[in-house]
C-alpha cells in the first residue's frame, strides 16, 4: 500500500517504475499525530454509490471503517508541483462503519448513508483528505485526513507515515513498524498482483499465485511460466507482454523524466 507511490526503476531508480500513483499501490499505514498506530488503510477500487458519485474505496478494518474519497485524492502524479500539493485543497468524502450492531465504534447519526451496494448504514460521518507532498524518501505519498462523525465538524485525525514526517509534529511511529517494500496494484480484471521491489527492477506475482513475472529496467520481462517478454507504458498505464498473456495495470503514470523510454 506501503500504499504510498512506489519506484520500480528506470535510468536514475533502480527499479521498474520511477513513478506510479499513489494508490494503486495498495496499504499506507496510518497514525496519530503523535505517532500511535491506527491501522492500515488499504484501497479497494473504485466505486458508484447511489447518488452516482464515482468514489475511490478505502477499508481501514483496524478501525472498522470504509472511507469514500474523490479517484483524484487516490491515485496522485508524484510532482512536486502537482497543483494537488501546491494548493493543499482537500479532497471531501465520507465514511460509514463495517462493525457490527453490536459492536460499534462511533455513535448511530440522525440520517442515513446508502453504500455502493445498496445498503443503508446509520454509523457514519465526514472525511477531508488533503495530499500534502511527497516523503523524504522521494516517492512515498504525505497525505492525513480529518475526521468527523454524523454532523460534526471534521478534526484532525490520521496521517501516512510520510505525512506524519512533513507535518513536523513530532510524532514518531510506534511499534517499530518499517517501511514496506511489498505492496498490492490491480491488473485490469480486477486480480491482486503484489509487488517487490528489486535491485534489478520488480517481481509481480498474482494473489493466487498462478502468475509471477520480473520486470526489468531494460523494459524486458521474464516468467517461468511464460517465458520472455516485455513490459512499457501506454494508455495511461502500463502493460506486461508476453506471447501467451497479457497483463494490463490501469492508472498508472509514467515517470516524468524517464526520457521516454519503456512506452509500447
Amino acid at each position: 500500500m506501503s500504499h504510498s507511490i512506489k519506484t520500480l526503476a528506470t535510468g536514475a531508480c533502480l527499479s521498474a517504475f520511477c513513478l506510479v500513483p499513489a494508490y494503486a499501490d495498495g496499504v499506507d499505514e496510518m497514525f496519530t499525530a503523535d505517532g500511535h498506530f491506527l491501522g492500515e488503510l488499504e484501497i479497494v477500487g473504485d466505486v458508484v454509490l447511489p447518488s452516482g458519485e464515482e468514489m475511490t474505496l478505502f477499508e481501514m478494518r483496524d478501525q472498522h471503517l470504509k472511507i469514500y474519497v474523490h479517484p483524484d485524492a487516490a491515485y496522485v502524479t508524484m510532482d512536486p508541483n502537482n497543483p494537488i500539493f501546491t494548493q493543499q485543497t482537500p479532497f471531501y468524502g465520507k465514511w460509514m462503519s463495517t462493525a457490527s450492531p453490536d459492536y460499534l465504534d462511533y455513535p448511530v447519526c440522525k440520517w442515513n448513508m446508502t453504500d455502493e451496494n445498496g445498503e443503508i448504514q446509520t454509523v457514519h460521518g465526514s472525511i477531508h483528505w488533503w495530499n500534502t507532498g511527497i516523503g523524504s524518501d522521494g516517492y512515498s505519498l504525505a497525505f492525513n485526513l480529518d475526521f468527523s462523525t454524523c454532523d460534526d465538524l471534521p478534526s484532525p485525525w490520521a496521517y501516512s507515515r510520510a505525512g506524519l514526517e512533513l507535518a513536523g509534529l513530532g510524532g514518531v511511529p510506534h511499534n517499530d513498524i518499517p517501511p514496506q517494500d511489498e505492496y498490492s496494484i490491480a491488473e485490469a480484471n480486477g486480480e491482486t498482483f503484489w509487488v517487490l521491489l528489486t535491485d534489478a527492477g520488480a517481481q509481480l506475482t498474482s494473489d493466487n499465485g498462478s502468475e509471477q513475472f520480473d520486470m526489468s529496467a531494460d523494459c524486458s520481462a521474464s516468467s517461468a511460466k511464460r517465458g520472455i517478454g516485455n513490459w512499457g507504458w501506454a494508455n495511461g498505464g502500463f502493460f506486461v507482454d508476453f506471447n501467451s498473456a497479457s497483463f494490463s495495470f490501469p492508472r498508472m503514470d509514467a515517470p516524468v523524466e524517464d526520457g521516454g523510454r519503456c512506452r509500447l
